[in-house]
């Protein structure tokens, strides 16, 4: 290097003989430095492999201390769902023929509200590129040596969260994953939004688009991770929050048949109330609000779909609904060949897809929200805010909705304690969203002699964002699943017990995805979720060490309130047959409301009241 730079310097000295030892000094270090960026660029290994579109480039990555990877960024799984395909099914995409497409590069994120952009920021730092153009998905494949190298691995599937609304596939690299767990592993970008899942009618504007890219996504696995030494007969689809609802709904859907082995649904459930669109006249209701702020109302459906294709693309992607109630503002629907019924009647009456299951929740899976409900006012004022995140769906039943709920949550409380009234809150919200949601799908899946395994993460670090007392948020087990504590994030620190969990908790998924049945790391059986034991597996830690507690009937009181009595209730408020307008008291284990001054208003109410 040094005498290609001194060359140089004399050179330039003989063309300006003042220039002097400075100048001199200066170059060579600029020189030098070129070289260096030079080199390393010229360091980097390219692959190529093949498809069935053509050829792609994906280049190795090394993480420190743990491996390489072979990266494939951004691969074409469906033509772009643009033009005359906004709001259709995607198709195949037509290829790129002989040349040999640049998989180097993250392709851009779908098309998402910037407002609430930070969500996808938070896991990707620094990412900021979002298109209608968005339908790629990512590989991560270890790389392997010794006999076994050229053996064809298992593959895990992500299907990201976000309300359906927001995220991307790569918000958190699988190459830690992938090494430790041994797997390829491979994330998509589906359509989000309304783009995704605004819908109509069956016949003439279905929707489920979002969803139904997944299917497309997971064909295309199918027909070539072969291509990338994975066994497209062992994949495993995993879901987090809104794609944990996806996960679900795919093991009912017949599109989704004989596309996976194994599912796992991190924090999320087909039955949950916030998964699925079960009233169709209120999805009429929604396109036509929808296509009004637009400029696109017109006489039918189907005249209505093909004006919103021609709607500016920010002008679709910055709309928003006024209110949340207890719904997501775009999700899967009901009736098209996707999903052909509710996932109730699926569940008990068609075939499931998929051999096994793994489900897990988090400690206090409403912690995450919960501030956003607590005024300060009093324990009642909050808990009337957070009845907009579950299902009661008359307002004006909202009062005996809060006495109901304050008499479960909220009747041995300080109200004065600020730990005491968040944790009730947030309970409120992470049973009736996420909790009791998956216990109620861990148990039709069960009676339908499915081999089901059920977790909850316990652990929280002691460097974490959440206050100790608040417990284990909603989404925090993600970033040990993907092994972050062994590469570091800018928004989390981490320490080495946080590496402990983070192996413990990867060697458990790898188990699940390699057999069928996950592993502990110690002599235990990881048992069966079987009713009515309904044995689950807690994470925890003792002494920097992991510690798996076997436990059994997950909250079973907050569940049986939720899965029997809310229901029930939920019956009766809706035939205007109950009224109460004394103290109320309630036995969750019996599913039995009392209540001093209770009035029925109607004697053919199955629903008994003492």
């Amino acid at each position: 290097m040094l005498p290609w730079g001194c060359s140089i310097v004399r050179n330039i000295q003989l063309l300006i003989p003042n220039c002097g030892k400075l100048l001199a000094i200066f170059i060579i270090l600029l020189m030098s430095f070129i070289h260096v960026v030079i080199s390393e660029k010229e360091s980097v290994q390219f692959v190529i492999r093949d498809t069935r579109l053509g050829k792609v480039k994906g280049y190795v990555h090394t993480v420190k201390d743990i491996g390489e990877t072979e990266r494939y960024f951004g691969i074409p799984y469906a033509a772009p769902p643009v033009g005359d395909l906004r709001f259709e099914k995607p198709i195949d995409h037509d290829g790129w023929g002989d040349e040999i497409y640049n998989a180097t590069v993250l392709s851009p994120a779908c098309l998402q509200i910037r407002s609430i952009w930070e969500y996808t920021e938070f896991h990707q730092p620094g990412f900021n590129r979002q298109s209608e153009d968005c339908l790629y998905l990512n590989v991560y494949i270890p790389v392997r040596t010794g006999v076994y190298k050229d053996d064809l691995l298992e593959v895990l599937v992500h299907i990201h969260g976000g309300s359906n609304e927001v995220g991307m596939g790569s918000m958190l690299h699988g190459d830690v994953l992938a090494l430790k767990a041994g797997v390829i592993f491979v994330s998509m970008n589906y359509r989000l939004g309304p783009l995704g899942f605004l819908s109509g009618d069956p016949k003439h504007f279905p929707g489920n688009y979002g969803v139904k890219d997944q299917v497309k996504a997971l064909q295309w696995v199918q027909e070539n991770i072969g291509y990338f030494g994975g066994d497209r007969n062992k994949v495993t689809i995993q879901g987090h929050s809104a794609g944990a609802c996806d996960v679900g709904l795919h093991a009912l859907s017949p599109l989704s048949k004989g596309l996976f082995r194994y599912a796992i649904l991190e924090s999320g459930s087909a039955l949950a109330y916030w998964c699925v669109l079960r009233y169709p006249e209120f999805s009429r209701k929604r396109t036509e609000n929808f296509a009004k702020s637009v400029g696109c109302m017109k006489d039918n459906l189907l005249e209505v779909k093909e004006c919103l294709k021609t709607v500016d693309k920010e002008k679709i992607n910055n709309f928003t609904f006024d209110k949340y109630i207890w719904f997501l503002p775009f999700t899967v629907s009901t009736g098209d060949d996707f999903l052909p019924d509710s996932p109730e009647i699926l569940l008990t009456e068609k075939p499931i897809n998929g051999e096994a299951f793994l489900m897990g929740v988090t400690q206090n899976e409403g912690s995450w929200g919960a501030d956003k409900f607590i005024s300060g006012i009093s324990i009642v004022h909050d808990i009337g805010n957070a009845i907009y995140f579950i299902p009661f769906s008359a307002n004006k039943y909202k009062d005996l909705a809060v006495a109901v709920l304050q008499e479960e949550y909220a009747s041995d409380i300080d109200p004065n304690n600020e730990t005491d009234v968040f944790l009730a809150v947030s309970g409120i919200i992470g049973d009736s969203t996420f909790i009791a949601p998956a216990v109620e799908l861990a148990d039709h899946l069960a009676e339908r002699n499915k081999d089901v395994y059920f977790y909850s993460f316990d652990y929280l670090s002691t460097l974490a964002l959440t206050p100790q007392q608040h417990g284990v948020p909603h989404g925090l087990d993600l970033f040990y699943l993907f092994g972050t504590p062994f590469t570091g994030h800018k928004y989390h620190k981490y320490n080495e017990e946080d590496k402990v969990v983070s192996q413990a908790f990867i060697d458990m998924w790898a188990s699940f995805i390699k057999t069928g049945r996950p592993k502990l790391n110690n002599e235990k059986i990881y048992p069966k979720y079987i009713p009515p034991e309904k044995s689950y597996v807690r994470l925890e830690t003792n002494n920097t060490q992991v510690v798996f507690t076997i436990d059994s009937r997950m909250r079973a009181k907050k569940v049986n309130f939720w899965n029997h009595f809310i229901p029930l209730l939920q019956v009766a408020m809706n035939k205007n047959h109950v009224e109460c307008s004394g103290t109320i008291f309630y036995d969750a284990m019996t599913s039995v409301l009392m209540c001093s001054v209770f009035v029925l208003t109607s004697f053919s109410s199955r629903v008994l009241l003492l």
